[in-house]
Formats: C-alpha cells, sequence, structure tokens
C-alpha cells in the first residue's frame, strides 16, 4: 500500500488465480478502482507509482516460468507490459520490494535461501530500463536476514531495512553504493523478537522503520518505531 501523488492510496493484494490493483481515495473509505494483473501462481510484493505514470508491481511468477516479475500498468490499472527476471530466482520466499529508480531501472531486495550456509540471506539486484540485471549481491549478517524496504539515496546509493535473527530478532539497515558495494550495516535492538517490516526516507536525510517487538513485561506484540540519522 503506497500514497500517490495525487494522495490517494494504491493497493495490491494476491487471489488464488490473479493479482489485484486498486485505487482508494485519500479518506480510505472509497474504492475508485480495481483491476485484475497476471495471471495464477503470481505473487505481488509492492507496487509503487511510476515517474513515467501508471504503476510498478513487484511479484514472483510460478507459471509459465520461475523468476521475479515486473507488471508495469497505466494510471487505471491496466497492463501495458510484463517482465520476468529469471536471473534473479529463487528469492522472495517471504518479502520483496522493489522500486523505479532515478535512472529509469529499478531496484530490487529481497531474501534469498542459501545453500552455503541453511540460512535466509539478502539479495539486492539492479535492474537498467529494460529489466536487464546490472549488478546484483548478496548480505549475510550470520543468521536468517531479510529485507522488507529498499530506498534510492540522493547520493545514488541504496538503503535496505529489514530484520535478522542472529539468533535475537533485531532491525537492521545496510548501505550500498551505486555499483553495490556495501558501505555500512546498522543493528538496532528495540525489544524482544524485534521485526522490521518498514522502512522510509525522512526529510532530514535520516529514516523511520516501523515494526513490532515483544514488550518483556506483558510479553504482548507491539508496534515499535526507530528514528536514525543518515548514518
Amino acid at each position: 500500500m503506497e500514497r500517490t501523488l495525487d494522495t490517494t492510496i494504491i493497493v495490491v493484494t494476491n487471489a488464488w488465480d490473479h493479482i489485484n490493483l486498486m485505487e482508494i481515495d485519500q479518506s480510505g473509505r472509497n474504492v475508485l478502482w480495481t483491476e485484475s494483473v497476471g495471471s495464477q501462481g503470481d505473487v505481488a510484493f509492492s507496487v509503487q507509482e511510476s515517474p513515467c505514470g501508471g504503476f510498478v508491481i513487484g511479484a514472483i511468477s510460478n507459471i509459465p516460468s520461475d523468476g521475479v516479475m515486473i507488471i508495469k500498468t497505466d494510471q487505471s490499472g491496466h497492463t501495458q507490459w510484463t517482465a520476468i527476471i529469471e536471473e534473479l530466482w529463487p528469492a522472495g520466499y517471504y518479502y520483496m520490494d522493489l522500486k523505479p529508480t532515478s535512472d529509469g531501472g529499478y531496484i530490487y531486495a529481497s531474501d534469498v535461501y542459501s545453500t552455503a550456509t541453511y540460512d535466509d540471506d539478502v539479495i539486492v539486484a539492479k535492474l537498467d530500463g529494460n529489466c536487464n540485471v546490472v549488478w546484483q549481491t548478496t548480505w549475510d549478517a550470520g543468521g536468517d536476514e531479510y529485507a522488507t524496504k529498499v530506498i534510492e539515496t540522493p547520493d545514488g546509493g541504496f538503503v535496505v531495512g529489514g530484520w535478522t535473527r542472529l539468533p535475537e530478532e533485531k532491525f537492521f539497515l545496510i548501505k550500498f553504493d551505486a555499483s553495490g558495494s556495501l558501505l555500512w550495516e546498522r543493528f538496532y535492538t528495540v525489544t524482544d523478537h524485534s521485526r522490521c517490516y518498514d522502512t522510509r526516507p525522512t526529510s532530514d536525510g535520516g529514516f523511520l522503520m516501523v515494526g513490532t517487538g515483544v514488550d518483556s513485561v506483558e510479553y504482548e506484540r507491539q508496534f515499535y518505531v526507530v528514528k536514525t540519522d543518515e548514518n
């Protein structure tokens, strides 16, 4: 779910035989339109407004071939084109985020199972405007890592937010440069079983992370918000 430039809300959900894309007015009460995209076996994870108009959906395709899928629609939700990137398969078992980038391409982040370490790692990939993989890299902090959001930064790099199990669960931020080289990694212990589900840039150059954790007194899962600076 994302807010559009005209302050409406765009939502993507999954049905058994297709993906639902809908636009809701700014009150959140009225559906302006809904469209079916994709086909049986497709699973959508993210939707973003495209700089060239319309919307971009990040999904996983299983039929007719396995791979990361990008669906581009017009402003009314009608499919304009679909691309399947088999090179990035297998990935996206639990979380996935895909966003248009300022150079006309796309940035992708997800989880990928490592047969070397037998755990889940983070995969980040830069695609050009024709959906070809420019570079891809993986990141392993020593446990299970799950990327839930990716953000392009003003310096041309990328920040990925998510959560890791080391074995305790923590929020994390990792920063890559424009070529996919790791610049830094940060971990945040919020409370027990901390899981970050969303990360947003803030106007001061920092980041806002939202997730859940288990309160150590009441032993109930609650929402937590973490604000960081740009470093």
